[in-house]
């Protein structure tokens, strides 16, 4: 049976101490360490249980050699919440103190139980600590994640998931894959364990009146074949085969008369490496995908070719940037081409595999990866993501409680995390929601939804420059609006200030009534002259 460094750490240290505790108590604790060197948990947590009750000094290493042993068994019986139990009943200033290894076992096991505010506390203490460099490090560690998802989950993204119904999801797996250029049919792949293997099939199924109807095999593709991605037309497919060479890529293409081409190997995509999970681009002129050693070791890759339906010419890595062991997969690019979506186990989420966005930026370079955020991402595994054409409704595979059994499909509206586009540069956008008192440059408590919105968008996106516009219909002089259009924009610019965006990313200016939207010639044409609007410089 393994024994914990730990322990071992106790036996070395604990004869000299015996001599001054209650000699009761002494027996008892040298019975449990001899009862755990056998492999007697159950007599040695018990009498280390009665070791604990019998010490008299609570700051005393001895005592917390007692309480860490009763923590030590409880792990090693699969028995985690016991386990904290007994951490607890140590003050943590003297674990810090007498051993800070517990301290790291406590912190994995409140990580593990979701209970992030006490890993926040333990770590608090490690400024006062004099613990070893790896130590602190690993601490450290988890306190900057536990933070991450308390706030994460105090901030949580809207998230109303519906399952997509008994006619697609069973007590299988189903992973979804692609959604046709329509948006009314969806492809993916149902895994079902089959002896000691798995056995994977592609479906489809397409809604009709709000349903989605009973799913059918894609019979143009062979079985144990998985993972689909279909063109936007829907005359070209990719998707992966297992064989005894690994995962590699084929494709089929659709006849004029309705039927499929023989699959056929992509040429520069599949290697004698592992390729899985294509997505096509909208255009078909890209093809991302995961590329790696094996399924534990991918990164993100993309093909690209200069016409729809010809022939590969170039690979390369996305340059998206993901630490070591991150592991992503599942990659879908949105019908903008402008958003990419994965699944990836990156240490800030909240635990398990995590969805994650990118935008492509203006240099057509992808963005660092932004988190998705809670609950869409749990401490499960949330893997595949696909997003309608119209950008309003997305799909994902999860594991949820009330569901048929293994990751079901489950559809949900856009939170605004997902919705929003990047700015390009020199692109405009009318702050709609802004509002002042008449003739004013105070704004109306009405604004703050709106403000939050743009503040949070420049603290997402800190290369981002803007310039905020005031502008005016042609009532009164045009010296009196140019000076009441750049009052109103030096108005928001001090909301955003302090909602946290630096001063130094916010230009403003006063245009008057020289832009107009529509003429001045009615109330209403007036009335949308008179806004503010956010040009990205």
């Amino acid at each position: 049976m393994p024994k914990i460094i730990l322990i071992f750490l106790i036996l070395i240290a604990i004869h000299p101490q015996l001599c001054a505790q209650d000699k009761a108590a002494g027996v008892s604790f040298d019975k449990a360490v001899s009862y755990y060197r056998q492999g007697n948990l159950d007599k040695a947590f018990n009498k280390a249980q009665k070791a604990f009750e019998q010490f008299g000094v609570v700051d005393d290493t001895v005592f917390a050699d007692a309480a860490v042993l009763c923590a030590e068994i409880a792990i090693e019986k699969k028995n985690e919440p016991l386990a904290l139990e007994w951490y607890f009943r140590i003050p943590l200033e003297q674990l810090y103190r007498s051993r800070p290894k517990a301290v790291v076992s406590m912190t994995r096991l409140c990580m593990r139980s979701e209970d992030y505010g006490k890993v926040v506390e333990i770590t608090s203490f490690l400024e006062e600590s004099r613990l070893g460099d790896d130590v602190v490090a690993t601490l450290k560690r988890y306190g900057n994640v536990a933070e991450w998802r308390l706030n994460a989950m105090a901030n949580p993204v809207l998230f109303n998931p519906a399952n997509l119904g008994c006619y697609v999801n069973t007590d299988a797996d189903e992973f979804i894959n692609s959604i046709s250029g329509d948006g009314r049919t969806i492809y993916f792949t149902r895994s079902v364990p089959h002896d000691h293997f798995r056995t994977e099939r592609i479906y489809f199924s397409t809604q009709n009146d709000g349903i989605w109807c009973d799913a059918e095999p894609f019979s143009p593709i062979p079985e144990n074949s998985g993972a689909i991605t279909m063109s936007s037309d829907g005359t070209e497919a990719y998707f992966v085969l297992s064989g005894i060479d690994g995962c590699d890529i084929f494709r089929i293409d659709r006849n004029a008369d309705g039927t499929w081409s023989k699959p056929e190997k992509v040429g520069k995509v599949s290697t004698n490496m592992y390729e899985s999970q294509p997505s096509l681009s909208s255009d078909g002129k890209e093809l991302y995908f995961v590329r790696g050693k094996n399924a534990a070791d991918t990164h993100l890759f993309v093909a690209k070719r200069t016409e729809n339906h010809g022939e590969w010419l170039t690979v390369e890595s996305t340059g998206i940037k993901t630490c070591d062991g991150d592991n992503p997969k599942a990659p879908f690019i949105q019908a903008d081409m402008r958003t990419l979506y994965f699944s990836a186990e990156g240490e800030f989420g909240m635990g398990g595999t995590d969805v994650f966005m990118c935008r492509r930026n203006v240099d057509n370079q992808w963005d660092v990866p932004l988190n998705i955020g809670f609950p869409l991402n749990t401490s499960g595994d949330e893997m595949n993501i696909v997003v309608s054409p119209d950008g309003k409704t997305g799909f994902i595979s999860a594991r949820r409680d009330g569901g048929f059994g293994g990751y079901d499909i489950y559809s949900f509206e856009l939170p605004d995390v997902m919705r929003e586009m990047p700015l390009l540069k020199d692109e405009v956008v009318e702050l709609k929601d802004v509002f002042f008192a008449f003739d004013s440059d105070v704004l109306d408590a009405s604004s703050d939804v709106m403000l939050d919105d743009v503040a949070a968008f420049l603290l997402r996106h800190r290369d981002v420059i803007v310039e905020v516009g005031g502008h005016t219909d042609n009532v009164g002089s045009e010296e009196y609006n140019i000076d009441l259009s750049l009052r109103r924009a030096e108005s928001v610019k001090r909301a955003l200030m302090q909602r946290g965006v630096p001063e130094i990313r916010i230009k403003t200016a006063g245009y008057g009534s020289s832009k107009p939207l529509k003429d001045n010639d009615t109330e209403e044409s007036r009335a949308a002259n008179r806004r503010i609007e956010m040009k990205v410089l």
